[in-house]
């Protein structure tokens, strides 16, 4: 059964998760008086500071209009992502964008987005390669802005999951209180899972 509903979503539903660990971030958005420009901040459980996302900022290197910069909280860069030039490959009514993200020069996480091509209405959703496993990130409309995360490795979730797979790993919802964004994550063996979670509050919150 799928129960999350609520501001603490995995509250009511510890049976269903495989590990009880729970991470919990918030993100906010900054303002800028830049059109094109969009950065964001990502804050662990005790409202401390630990990511920063950069884009099209005037100090950011002009010979890279189209990457995001992400950054510690001592401004560090820790790792990128290219957004490609135009829409991407449309196959059998959807179109596919793929989106790597390079830590230490090499490639840490692959995004696959998938979007209904002729209803611009329709949210897209996400397929995440990251350290060996797969992840499903899917949007509920009768849920308002949320997205859920599914271990597709672990689960063999299907596209869209069945009422009796919708066993999440972590939900992403739109805030309304000091943060934009709030996200909870149960699992925690990933090395590098506040800076994958950023990346994809950055597609999601794209347009």
């Amino acid at each position: 059964m799928f129960c999350i509903r609520h501001a603490q979503p995995f509250a009511a539903c510890w049976d269903d998760l495989y590990n009880p660990v729970v991470m919990n971030f918030g993100v906010v958005r900054l303002h800028s008086m830049q059109e094109s420009a969009r950065r964001y901040h990502l804050f662990d459980d005790k409202d401390k500071l630990a990511l920063v996302a950069d884009y099209a900022s005037p100090w950011l290197p002009a010979d890279e209009p189209r990457r995001i910069w992400f950054a510690g909280a001592d401004g560090a860069v820790m790792a990128t992502l290219d957004l490609p030039e135009g829409e991407g490959r449309a196959r059998n009514g959807r179109i596919h964008t793929s989106y790597a993200l390079i830590l230490d020069h090499a490639v840490y996480a692959i995004f696959n987005k998938y979007e209904t091509e002729h209803d611009d209405s329709a949210a897209p959703y996400f397929i995440i390669e990251v350290e060996g496993v797969t992840w499903l990130a899917w949007n509920y409309p009768e849920d308002g802005d949320l997205f859920t995360l599914y271990d597709q490795g672990r689960t063999s979730v299907s596209i869209p999951p069945e009422p009796d797979e919708r066993t999440p790993i972590g939900i992403i919802q739109r805030a309304h209180h000091q943060h934009d964004f709030s996200i909870s994550l149960s699992v925690e063996q990933l090395r590098f899972a506040p800076l994958l979670l950023l990346a994809l509050i950055f597609l999601i919150d794209q347009g």
